[in-house]
């Protein structure tokens, strides 16, 4: 019995060692260089092929701008004249979403900027 075990580990310690070593499918990115990629936002390349006459991709720029958010979370700055300007060249060649939000955006008032001055109560402020 006792040459069995051995005989069964002696078989088996080559394939343990064939799996322990690290192969080069298995290198990842560095944490910073990974994070970066995957947080790319994609309203430049949105942009630039609206100006290429994309009405699909000025559509999406536009409401990405509007909403100040892409689908995936990524902010962006909320810009309603660019929107505007991105969902007036959508609208004219259709699309429907783009005509939804330009009237949104024509009724809406326009975004005040923050005040410098916030009145923060309690103890902490004055």
């Amino acid at each position: 019995m006792n040459h069995f075990c051995k005989l069964v580990a002696m078989t088996l310690f080559p394939f343990g060692l064939v799996l322990a070593i690290p192969s080069h499918a298995q290198t990842t990115l560095p944490a910073g260089e990974a994070g970066a990629a995957a947080r790319a936002s994609p309203l430049p390349d949105l942009e630039r092929r609206a100006a290429l006459g994309d009405t699909s991709a000025a559509e999406m720029a536009g409401e990405f701008l509007y909403v100040g958010q892409t689908p995936d979370g990524i902010a962006v700055r909320r810009d309603w004249h660019r929107a505007r300007g991105y969902l007036s060249q959508a609208a004219a060649a259709g699309r429907p979403q783009a005509r939804l939000l330009l009237e949104r955006i024509d009724s809406s008032p326009p975004p005040s900027a923050p005040d410098e001055e916030l009145y923060v109560p309690g103890p902490y402020g004055c």
